[in-house]
């Protein structure tokens, strides 16, 4: 084999690879070994026609195809290795020459991070504080969540439950027909914008018809834009029987409190550990940012096309989930009305943010000579089996792998390296404290 580096840059090495004549042939005969397998020659059994014999019966083009299965991933492996490249992804390769076999393969490299004086930068840290507005609405969200629905004789109001029956038609298409249905009536866009006002003052046993339009962008393409004919016919009119804030009602929520104050507690509590949370995010962000603004980082291009196609296929499946179906490339590239190069080019600055902050986080490990025990590894997958209930077998099995543990501990490395930037950021580095923790306050 004859391998020459052809280029050098932006973390990207490209090779040229050529096989001989005796590799080639090494390489056919495996795959006239699987093909035979797979391929009934009249005359002989399944697996044993000769190479000669089965060439003939399916072409020499044939062959070789299958033998570029085993060509591109073993040919490019051996030649990376030889030339003492560290891959960061997979590479792309392309085919130049089947015969003689030429290959060209474009190799990631990992990222080259130049660190500016991260530990010379620090972030103010902003205590949070719950407000007392907040523990009321709260409060008031529980006490309407646990009253019951008692009968009214009224006409419907904002907020009441109408047992009614409902059918929509749109163009002659049926796209609703409930019986009894519960419907809470609210100006929320639910079926459509306006349903709820269009209920607002019926009586009890009245029937109403109305025309409303699904809006332009309605997670059906079918029926974005288009008027619906509405049939109601309430039933039953129903209000919330509110309870008093007392003692006696804190009685009745989850598991029981003693007080009402005791329960303002714990929702203040719970209400502040959320914020605590969400600030943490934020500073750990600011943090980032501040570092990324020192640092100077070079990626390969390939691995920010492959990072943004891995996004986009996040996206795609999101929208398959709330149409309810699968859906191709040209169906979903229609519905978000973008063409797909526009589609990949919005999703580029993310991909590359994604990107750089790993290969920041992964430095950063490396500098200040992080390790993840593997008593950390066994640790997580322990939490990770506990928290998947009758599934959590198959998730110890399935993390028993080396690979998928390796996966488990460049996460923690990673968080381990956030931890400790965020912990140089306040100007604390205490030995056995916990980042956030110390950036919370805590003891």
């Amino acid at each position: 084999m004859q391998v020459v580096q052809e280029g050098l840059a932006e973390c990207q090495a490209v090779l040229r690879i050529e096989l001989d004549a005796s590799e080639l042939e090494s390489y056919l005969d495996r795959a006239h070994r699987r093909l035979a397998a797979r391929v009934r020659v009249p005359g002989f059994r399944k697996g044993k026609a000769p190479r000669v014999v089965l060439e003939r019966a399916v072409g020499r083009e044939s062959l070789l195809e299958e033998a570029m299965e085993f060509i591109l991933p073993e040919a490019t492996d051996i030649a990376v290795r030889e030339q003492g490249l560290a891959m960061a992804g997979l590479p792309q390769v392309e085919v130049l020459e089947r015969e003689p076999t030429i290959l060209r393969a474009t190799i990631p490299l990992p990222a080259e991070v130049t660190l500016g004086d991260y530990r010379d930068i620090r972030v103010v840290w902003e205590d949070v504080a719950v407000d007392e507005s907040r523990v009321k609405d709260t409060l008031e969200n529980i006490r309407r969540e646990l009253a019951p629905w008692e009968p009214v004789d009224r006409p419907v109001q904002m907020e009441d439950l109408v047992v009614m029956d409902v059918n929509g038609t749109c163009e002659d298409r049926e796209v609703l027909r409930q019986s009894d249905l519960g419907y809470i009536v609210s100006p929320d866009p639910m079926p459509v914008e306006g349903f709820g006002s269009n209920i607002e003052g019926m009586q009890a046993g009245e029937t109403k018809t109305f025309t409303l339009s699904f809006a332009d962008d309605y997670q059906d393409p079918e029926l974005a834009g288009k008027p619906c004919e509405f049939t109601v016919h309430a039933k039953e009119i129903k209000v919330r029987a509110l309870a008093n804030l007392d003692d006696e009602f804190a009685k009745g929520v989850g598991q029981g409190y003693d007080s009402l104050a005791a329960l303002k507690e714990d929702i203040e509590g719970r209400i502040l550990e959320n914020l605590q949370e969400e600030a943490l995010q934020v500073y750990e962000e600011k943090v980032i940012e501040a570092v990324l603004d020192t640092t100077d980082i070079v990626m390969a291009p390939l691995l920010v096309e492959r990072e943004v196609g891995r996004l986009v296929d996040e996206l795609q499946g999101r929208v398959q989930e709330i149409v309810k179906r699968p859906m191709g490339v040209d169906e979903y590239v229609s519905l978000m009305g973008k063409t797909q190069e526009e589609i990949h080019q919005e999703m580029h600055p993310r991909a590359e943010s994604r990107l750089r902050r790993g290969a920041l986080l992964s430095k950063i490990g490396e500098k200040e000579n992080l390790a993840v025990p593997d008593t950390k590894i066994d640790d997580e997958i322990g939490r990770m089996v506990n928290e998947a209930g009758p599934r959590g077998q198959d998730i110890r099995r399935h993390f028993s792998d080396p690979q998928h543990r390796q996966l488990i501990q460049r996460t923690l490395f990673t968080r381990m390296a956030l931890d400790k930037l965020v912990l140089i950021a306040q100007g604390k580095e205490p030995d056995g404290v916990e980042a956030k923790d110390d950036v919370k306050g805590k003891d």
